[in-house]
């Protein structure tokens, strides 16, 4: 019997979001990895009737299937890379699910579980696979086998960790290169950045749809995703400068050019957090993921610690599903750990 554990961090303040999609050909990200993961745990014993039994306790579901079956289930995106990467044969596996940032909090999780997936089943194969290798076959899974939208700057957090700067061009192939900070800039960034969880799951497919027509139709040099390509890079030379006030400076460019791209994008909720976050002088904030309703917001803190807690109990008085998340920014990126029991 093997068990295997891996984990696999989130991803926020994604500067540039939607220019690392197909219908925007080239594009510019700057994205970070935080902590707390996404975590799989597999179990791997020798038995004669093949079965795979997926736990999840994120949606508290459990079930089995044969091989034969996968693709079937609930989980489908996951059942999809075990039947990718494939199992031993003779043997029955039993994975188990996790992740203290639900999924529709538009911070990365199915990224963050397929990846840590994808990294756990290689191990259990014995497959070399690098974090490139993972991040390009996470984002395989859920645009050609499962047909899902989807840019490729998620897969990268997860794998890679850290702070990233990606450059896609042309989609979806990435060149990546990591943002290294002084310890101190580093946690001063760490202490200033807070996520705010709006507390359900973000849900816009109707409006992700209409963009990406809208977007198809005026082309990949398009005004609005050439600003958020420009946010990206102001993001990017902001980092190196180590320049903080700057770096949220890109932040509220890139929310201004989310919101060109469907107003809808950036909720009523989210205008009423920046407006908030403006009267207690943050130096940026941005709506998570695509935008839309729910998700959350990466909010760059004002430094001085009395006007960040009256921030945060205002910004809590909003609504009782509010509620911030605490994070760390993750140096490592996919682990994986293998015991033989």
């Amino acid at each position: 019997m093997i068990r295997i554990v891996a984990e696999a961090p989130h991803r926020i303040c994604d500067i540039g979001g939607w220019t690392d999609t197909w219908f925007a050909e080239t594009g510019r990200v700057v994205n970070i990895a935080v902590n707390p993961s996404s975590k799989i745990e597999i179990v791997a014993e020798e038995n004669k009737k093949e079965t795979i039994t997926f736990h999840s306790e994120i949606s508290n579901s459990s079930y089995t299937l044969t091989p034969d079956r996968l693709g079937t289930g609930d989980l489908r995106l996951l059942e999809m890379i075990v039947k990718e990467i494939g199992f031993p044969r003779n043997h029955s596996i039993e994975i188990i699910i996790s992740s203290a940032i639900a999924p529709g909090s538009s911070a990365g999780t199915s990224a963050a579980v397929s990846v840590a997936l994808i990294g756990g089943m290689a191990r259990l194969q014995h497959l070399d696979l690098d974090r490139q290798q993972i991040a390009i076959l996470a984002h395989k899974m859920e645009t050609e086998k499962l047909h899902l939208q989807s840019g490729v700057q998620d897969q990268y957090a997860s794998s890679f960790g850290s702070i990233s700067s990606l450059t896609i061009d042309p989609y979806p192939n990435v060149t990546r290169t990591e943002i290294s900070l002084t310890v101190p800039v580093l946690n001063e960034l760490q202490e200033r950045l807070y996520l705010l969880s709006f507390g359900r799951a973000h849900s816009s497919s109707e409006i992700h749809t209409e963009v990406i027509r809208r977007m198809e139709g005026k082309g990949p040099q398009a005004e609005e995703l050439a600003g958020l390509r420009h946010a990206a890079e102001h993001a990017y030379e902001s980092l190196l400068k180590e320049d903080i006030s700057s770096f949220g400076e890109a932040m509220i460019e890139n929310t201004m050019w989310q919101k060109q791209l469907h107003s809808s994008l950036i909720s009523p909720e989210a205008e009423e957090v920046i407006r908030i976050s403006k009267i207690f002088q943050c130096a940026g904030y941005k709506v998570n993921g695509a935008g839309g309703n729910g998700g959350s917001m990466t909010i760059l803190c004002p430094a001085d610690d009395g006007k960040k807690k009256s921030m945060i109990h205002k910004i809590l008085s909003i609504n009782r599903q509010f509620s911030f998340i605490p994070i760390t920014i993750n140096m490592t990126g996919l682990t994986v750990s293998s015991t033989v029991l």
